[in-house]
């Protein structure tokens, strides 16, 4: 996965480099299968799936008494800023 930002704190270079390594990876993948282009315009969207997939991870693993509403809003803004800034 080509996610290089902070889990709680989304930041706009983290945001820059996230698409720069996925860039990267594209550039060697596709030589060796191609993607559609709905498929390499679905990455931001892959991006939050796997970043609220490690939530689930947390709550499995910790049980829900390891969150509070202030983890909760921390994702919150993580996800509006993550679509705020891939918006086409």
């Amino acid at each position: 996965m080509c996610d290089m930002t902070d889990y709680f704190m989304l930041k706009p270079e983290d945001i820059e480099l996230t698409k720069e390594v996925y860039q990267k990876f594209l550039s060697g993948y596709s030589k060796y299968h191609a993607l559609s282009l709905e498929e390499v315009l679905s990455f931001p969207d892959w991006v939050a799936i796997r970043h609220f997939q490690l939530q689930a991870t947390i709550l499995e693993v910790h049980g829900i008494d390891c969150i509070d509403e202030q983890f909760i809003d921390y994702q919150l803004y993580w996800l509006n800023q993550w679509q705020e800034s891939n918006r086409l």
